[in-house]
């Protein structure tokens, strides 16, 4: 079972199931106040047979002071503060269900649109919210919008993302990959909502070295093509480089 907060009231279950989701197995809450969804995230991190909560959105939550007070008497930091209080009784409800059920129901918590800030010019981006967040999640992904694919009529058909890999406790830290998202409902060859896997095969080629890039040029197998789009279709075409491509991410498994 899956439990869905959500702070900013903006989800359809309709879509959700148009993206795959099966909304069958998710319990899904809109709180009335974000303080509010920060309790029911507590309890429910305590509870045996959650596997995954999802908390939308970072971005949007806040402490009772904030919703509930005047805006003259509302004091700087005071959110963050809060954050930490919050993460912190996050961390601890997650431990007491993972030690409850002897290492076997651990529930994973994703927590979404958390923005990154520069402080000063001389300061690099930092994630908002405190220092809760920041210590307390076992992994980071940070997403960022290369480029948009567009008609003529400047309607967006899909986008390019980079995805970086900010904090892992499990794994390799600093990582990066691209991916494509379709938005075309009228695509036959990707759905609504999914990535091109032959464009994620592309950026994992050059990664490992089995795709050699020089400039706009690529060489795949025994073909050299030039630009991305071309090496796409190239790729689709080799199954050697493939496998080769699986076999650096999978080994012999």
């Amino acid at each position: 079972m899956s439990l869905f907060v959500d702070v900013e009231g903006t989800t359809d279950r309709k879509f959700m199931r148009r993206l795959g989701v099966d909304t069958d197995g998710v319990i899904y809450l809109r709180p009335d106040q974000p303080a509010d969804a920060a309790d029911v995230i507590e309890t429910y991190l305590r509870t045996l047979g959650i596997g995954l909560i999802v908390l939308d959105s970072f971005g949007v939550m806040g402490g009772t002071k904030e919703t509930n007070t005047p805006i003259g008497d509302i004091n700087m930091n005071q959110n963050a503060v809060w954050f930490n209080m919050m993460f912190r009784k996050f961390q601890a409800a997650m431990n007491a269900s993972f030690n409850e059920g002897g290492g076997k129901d651990a529930v994973t918590a994703i927590i979404i649109n958390q923005s990154y800030v520069t402080l000063s010019m001389y300061s690099t981006e930092v994630p908002q919210g405190g220092r809760g967040l920041r210590h307390g999640k076992g992994l980071s992904l940070k997403f960022k919008t290369l480029e948009k694919n567009k008609t003529k009529e400047d309607v967006v058909l899909g986008v390019h993302v980079r995805i970086e890999n900010m904090k892992n406790k499990t794994g390799m830290p600093y990582r990066r990959g691209e991916f494509y998202l379709n938005l075309d409902p009228t695509d036959v060859n990707i759905k609504y909502g999914e990535t091109n896997v032959l464009q994620q095969y592309v950026d994992l080629g050059i990664q490992f070295g089995v795709i050699k890039q020089s400039g706009a040029w690529y060489d795949v197998g025994n073909q050299r093509v030039q630009g991305k789009a071309n090496l796409t279709d190239a790729l689709a075409n080799d199954a050697d480089v493939l496998d080769a491509i699986n076999n650096e991410l999978y080994g012999n498994s």
